[in-house]
């Protein structure tokens, strides 16, 4: 669980006597960029080489990222941009001075529109950057703007509205499991089950098969 950053250098991977787990988190060249301007520390947007030293924020973000890289959990990609662009932000903070500015939310027009931009493209993968875009913000102080004002991250958000929708869909409609997951944007059927019933405490199936049998008694 120890972490070392590389900075410009190449990883050179060596054999070892004994088992061994290593997790590489790279970002795109634009989002090191981005979040470097942000957190003003330009100049050390590539990092610099720092090894063996403990944070438990990084051992969160490679223990989720590699438990769904291994297929353990379901992750969607704009949690796992979420989740880089927080290991990144803890880096630039704890070793080169990075500073993230005032805690600010989101006002009633720029919620607005975030959250019509997430109602209206249900089937489309988003990424932090379209929210942002739709908030007139950066990705950096957009994902820490919609935390303070919802209470969780936007990939928490997407996910849990677009499971509402496939709720809705399998409740009111004569939708399958796989077409709603479809309609609500899910491409992973087995990741989409297990999502809805961590949400609902019920397989997706179970709704379905309610509400078929409502309709029957109503009839």
């Amino acid at each position: 669980m120890t972490i070392g950053l590389g900075g410009d250098t190449p990883i050179a991977w060596l054999k070892t006597d004994s088992p061994s787990d290593v997790l590489e988190i790279t970002g795109a060249s634009g989002l090191r960029r981005e979040m470097a301007r942000d957190m003003r520390v330009e100049s050390h947007v590539d990092l610099d080489d720092v090894h063996g030293w403990q944070d438990p924020i990084i051992q969160a973000v490679a223990t989720r990222l590699r438990a769904a890289l291994r297929g353990w959990i379901p992750m969607s990609d704009l949690e796992a941009e979420t989740l880089v662009r927080a290991a990144y932000a803890q880096v630039l903070r704890r070793h080169f001075g990075g500073r993230e500015g005032i805690r600010r939310t989101l006002d009633a027009r720029r919620r607005q529109r975030v959250v019509e931009l997430v109602l209206d493209t249900a089937d489309k993968p988003l990424t932090l950057r379209d929210l942002a875009e739709a908030a007139a913000l950066s990705p950096f102080h957009f994902a820490r703007s919609f935390a303070n004002t919802f209470g969780m991250p936007p990939h928490r958000f997407v996910t849990v509205s677009r499971l509402d929708r496939a709720f809705h869909a399998l409740q009111s409609t004569t939708a399958t499991v796989p077409q709603a997951a479809a309609a609500a944007g899910f491409s992973n059927l087995h990741h989409f089950r297990q999502l809805f019933r961590r949400q609902y405490g019920v397989p997706p199936s179970d709704i379905g098969r309610q509400a078929r049998a409502q309709s029957i008694r109503h009839r």
